[in-house]
């Protein structure tokens, strides 16, 4: 699934990243049309036929299946590139401007996850010998740790990205932390205040069905790590942080990660502390690239970036 502007003015690289024996390249052209690249022992590309898009903004599924030398593409529900079946490739296709099925409902699971962050607090205990903190300090900390957020996202959107571990960091301690509540949701639940957030579809993890899933369908590796501030074409729903955080992020190897745990890979494997193990989903992230030709990022930066954007408005949200 992928946001589109197109076409571009430039070459825009939609994928980059390892397959087994070589790379795979995505990439959107100026002239309407997308390239897939797969290098190995042989450099092959394939190109679709002209794709209009009649909106400013869309997205489309994009979805390839090759067994060198064929290859299929297909665009949304449309062929566009086959060399199978060229005959049934027509000379443009008109993108639909919106996933279908993509709207959901979250309203009951925003309200449960503003209880369930009520109950919590009501519900935590004092430690024995230790000071329990009030709203105005747990506020002061909220505000201190939003000017280094704030701080740390332009230093990252001027692609400094040597901040990246310090962003990993500040986000777990946020929003991922594995103590009782996190500082943002604790100020939320003093407040009772929701924290939405714009998504796709997103499902919560269900760790046997995700069992089930591999043994039906043993992919190698999905990723699942849109998530927006305001609605886009790709997250147009409107849901609680929360429940975002307990839905599915990516899956290596039959192994499932939500988002909050994958938050927590990322920030252990190199904000807390240089692993000398790297965890597959840092070294996967990190292999992916997109954006413009020449000036690609991480998919890894990119994450990272955009659950930053949407932490920085929600603590404004619970400041306001």
């Amino acid at each position: 699934m992928m946001p589109w502007p197109g076409p571009p003015h430039q070459r825009l690289i939609v994928y980059n990243g390892p397959i087994e024996g070589g790379d795979l390249t995505l990439s959107a052209e100026p002239d309407g049309t997308l390239k897939l690249t797969i290098s190995g022992e042989r450099r092959v590309e394939f190109v679709t036929c002209s794709i209009k898009v009649p909106f400013e903004n869309a997205a489309t599924f994009v979805a390839a299946s090759w067994t060198l030398p064929q290859c299929n593409l297909v665009v949304g529900d449309q062929l566009a590139f086959s060399t199978e079946s060229p005959d049934q490739v027509p000379s443009e296709i008109r993108i639909r401007g919106t996933i279908p099925n993509d709207r959901r409902d979250f309203s009951v699971e925003n309200r449960d996850a503003v209880k369930k962050r009520a109950d919590t607090l009501a519900g935590t205990q004092q430690k024995p010998h230790q000071r329990r903190r009030g709203k105005d300090e747990i506020f002061e900390a909220l505000r201190n740790e939003r000017v280094q957020l704030n701080d740390l996202i332009a230093h990252v959107e001027r692609g400094e990205n040597q901040y990246i571990p310090g962003l990993a960091r500040l986000l777990r301690l946020l929003i991922a932390d594995n103590t009782t509540i996190p500082l943002l949701q604790l100020s939320a639940a003093h407040v009772n205040r929701p924290l939405i957030v714009c998504v796709p579809p997103i499902t919560k993890l269900d760790r046997k069905l995700a069992a089930d899933l591999h043994r039906a369908f043993p992919v190698a590796l999905s990723l699942a790590v849109a998530i927006s501030p305001v609605p886009s074409a790709i997250a147009r729903n409107t849901a609680d942080l929360d429940f975002w955080l307990e839905s599915w992020a990516t899956r290596i190897e039959g192994r499932p990660s939500n988002q909050r745990e994958l938050i927590q890979h990322i920030a252990n494997n190199i904000g807390s502390h240089f692993a000398l193990d790297a965890h597959p989903i840092v070294d996967i992230l990190n292999s992916i690239q997109a954006g413009i030709e020449g000036a690609e990022r991480d998919l890894l930066v990119n994450y990272l970036r955009s659950v930053a954007r949407v932490s920085l408005k929600l603590i404004d949200d619970v400041l306001a």
